[in-house]
């Protein structure tokens, strides 16, 4: 089964999304970045979901990182923020 990382604070997103991809996918939930480095890194995911802004940080930092372990990785960055400047970031 392909693999799904989620790394949103919000346990509602998490809840949605886990449920959107779930019947598809392993799904592995982490509410920080420190969470996702202390526990995640060890999964080889098939695409990442990570919300832009967490409480220990910003999702481009870690984007990086991922993009150098996994060059073809599909990551999707969102935020429930209004500025656009989020979007044109991601």
């Amino acid at each position: 089964m392909k693999t799904v990382i989620i790394i949103e604070d919000d346990p509602c997103y998490t809840y949605i999304l886990k449920n959107k991809f779930g019947a598809d996918y392993e799904c592995h939930s982490f509410e920080s970045i420190a969470e996702f480095e202390s526990e995640g890194t060890h999964l080889s995911p098939d695409i990442v979901l990570i919300d832009y802004y967490l409480p220990d940080g910003q999702a481009p930092g870690l984007i990086k990182k991922l993009k150098s372990k996994f060059m073809s990785l599909p990551i999707f960055a969102m935020s429930v923020s209004e500025e656009s400047i989020v979007c044109e970031k991601s």
